[in-house]
């Protein structure tokens, strides 16, 4: 009967040879590279046998690691969720009026206790949420910020004068934002941040937004808009002479105003390629209601797509207008489209007289 793997040579075996034989030296740790020969020296003569203490010794080294390596991963799941063993809850305090113009404010407050079984540090984190309310800043009290990060998310950052939190302990921190009307306005979706971390999030799933009835508040309904509360508005309002107005609004990313003036005595020639024929239509409604059907054959209206030079966005347009026409080069037809849009808005308003300057 044939061993396993017999009459088979081993990888890099020539013809001839007589085979190599691995064998771990357990003690030393060492491999060493035995022929056949050598091998039946070993064993006293016959055949080679597999050294099964080296293979034990090997396979307990091994367990070791792997015990090793999944009691440090379990330590930093315990960690990670201690740093998350964090309640806090939300809750609408009252609203406050300074007089009876004034449109109000909601007072808020966030109360944040530590569940956890080590203190939450003065410093080194930040809580971020949702909401559907815009706070009022500089009135947070209670040794926090609150910081506007973009759109509808905020982010709560101690301050110096936050001292942490001992396991059990509360604090609570008040703000004021516009006047709240209902729960939907409430914080969403809190998350824990710390600073050795930034990249990860821990939710807090012990949160509570305390749900509330807003009593009736006569005359303080913030959609009624009072004659004071009108009046306080538009004395604001200051008059602005013309010229210093911008032509064109809203105002393009670049505004070259060059000596001359444009005068038509009726509506201009319009040329445009057949993929513009939905904007030169746009151009002449424009225009043809201040000239009476009267049509100026001498000036020009031209629309073409071409390249803006230093813009890639398909609705760059370039408009020109000189003494001849005027020319409206777009990368796309969209841009055309927005360039109409810029002379419709440099037209001057229907002067009573025939003919417009520009």
């Amino acid at each position: 009967m044939m061993s396993p793997g017999a009459g088979r040579r081993a990888p890099g075996e020539k013809a001839g040879r007589r085979p190599a034989i691995f064998r771990q030296d357990g003690a030393a740790g060492q491999v060493i590279l035995l022929d056949s020969s050598a091998v039946s020296a070993l064993n006293g003569g016959g055949r080679a046998r597999l050294c099964l203490a080296s293979r034990t010794h090997a396979m307990k080294r091994i367990r070791r690691t792997l015990v090793s390596t999944l009691l440090l991963l379990v330590a930093v799941s315990t960690l990670c969720q201690a740093q998350t063993a964090i309640r806090l809850q939300w809750e609408l305090q009252g609203d406050v009026f300074k007089d009876a113009r004034d449109r109000g404010a909601s007072r808020l407050s966030f109360t944040l206790t530590n569940e956890d079984t080590k203190p939450l540090l003065s410093k080194g984190w930040a809580i971020y949420f949702n909401a559907l309310h815009t706070r009022i800043p500089g009135s947070e009290k209670g040794g926090v910020v609150i910081e506007h990060v973009i759109s509808e998310l905020f982010r709560m950052v101690p301050t110096s004068s936050f001292a942490g939190l001992q396991p059990g302990q509360s604090a609570r921190i008040e703000y004021l934002a516009g006047l709240v009307g209902n729960i939907s306005q409430a914080p969403a979706g809190p998350y824990i941040v710390f600073d050795e971390a930034p990249d990860k999030g821990h939710p807090l799933r012990e949160y509570v937004a305390l749900p509330f009835e807003r009593p009736s508040q006569q005359g303080r309904d913030p959609r009624v808009v009072t004659p004071e509360a009108l009046f306080d508005r538009n004395v604001a309002i200051q008059d602005l002479p013309a010229d210093s107005l911008p032509p064109v609004f809203p105002t393009p990313q670049t505004l070259e105003m060059k000596e001359g003036v444009l005068h038509l005595d009726g509506l201009p020639v319009v040329f445009a390629p057949p993929e513009l024929s939905a904007e030169a239509a746009l151009a002449a409604k424009y225009l043809q209601p201040r000239f009476a059907g009267a049509v100026d054959k001498a000036r020009t209206l031209k629309l073409e797509i071409g390249k803006v030079e230093g813009w890639k966005s398909p609705e760059a347009y370039q408009l020109s207008v000189d003494p001849g026409g005027i020319h409206i080069v777009g990368n796309a037809p969209v841009g055309v489209f927005y360039g109409l849009q810029s002379l419709r808005s440099l037209l001057p308003a229907p002067p009573g007289k025939r003919g417009l300057d520009l």
